[in-house]
């Protein structure tokens, strides 16, 4: 399993965050669950339905032949700090992927928006 994004070390605001990857595996993918900062485990959507969440946020990733995309939008805490998001496979044998993946983002205890004004140099 592959975490596509988010990646490490990128700044996630509070609230909610679409995480995405694919997974590839001999048996093939029956499922793919992920947890945020050691929570229970959530079923991500596959396939068909993962590419529907990722054209709706406006991406339109290329995924190997023998590869399966998944996606979940997560919650994420409304505090600062490091956030370990964690992806696990399991395929069609019940074969569950261990260990999992694993990404740390830098949680942001609000999200801050600048306006931005051209400088005029004279």
């Amino acid at each position: 399993t592959i975490i596509a994004a988010p990646e490490n070390g990128d700044l996630v605001g509070p609230g909610s965050t679409l995480v995405w990857g694919i997974a590839q595996d001999g048996w093939g993918v029956d499922g793919v669950e992920l947890n945020v900062d050691g929570a229970a485990w959530q079923e991500a959507a596959i396939g068909d339905e993962a590419r529907v969440l990722l054209d709706q946020a406006g991406r339109q990733p290329d995924v190997p032949e023998d590869a399966v995309l998944w996606a979940l939008t997560v919650s994420v805490p409304v505090q600062p700090g490091v956030i370990a998001i964690q992806a696990r496979a399991t395929d069609w044998a019940g074969n569950v992927e261990s260990p999992p993946q694993k990404v740390r983002v830098i949680g942001a205890a609000s999200r801050l928006w600048l306006p931005l004004t051209p400088i005029s140099r004279q």
